[in-house]
């Protein structure tokens, strides 16, 4: 018996047939994939700034010095602070969020607010009162 290597034409002709009805649905939803890569990044955002939220409003005592946040909360204290491209907390090292060129904090009538920018945004967030 003699063994064939290689395709036959009916394969050859059946994958040409597959990618061309598969090839119209690739497309648009590659399309989809670009611009969903985009939106985990805002969510991220929103579930950071949402703890952060949660602290503020937990800590007993909340105070902005030298553009850094200190709360106390659970009878510790800790600062949230700006460093190397972050915003993390301290002691420890809790990031909230990276990748961010600038961030600070200030407190405007009784309210903390969070500046940071991002790809060339800036972003104002309210964190409490």
């Amino acid at each position: 018996m003699k063994m064939h290597k290689g395709f036959t034409v009916l394969e050859t002709l059946l994958v040409m047939c597959l990618i061309s009805v598969t090839l119209p649905f690739l497309y648009p939803m590659m399309q989809q994939v670009k611009t969903l890569a985009t939106i985990p990044r805002i969510n991220d955002d929103q579930v950071v700034l949402h703890q952060l939220r949660i602290d503020v409003a937990m800590s007993k005592t909340v105070d902005v010095i030298d553009q850094k946040l200190q709360l106390t909360l659970n009878h510790k204290k800790f600062i949230v602070t700006f460093k190397n491209d972050k915003l993390f907390k301290t002691p420890g090292h809790e990031i909230y969020i990276e990748k961010i060129e600038d961030a600070y904090f200030y407190k405007n009538d009784g309210y903390y607010y969070l500046h940071y920018e991002r790809g060339n945004k800036e972003y104002e967030v309210l964190l409490g009162k």
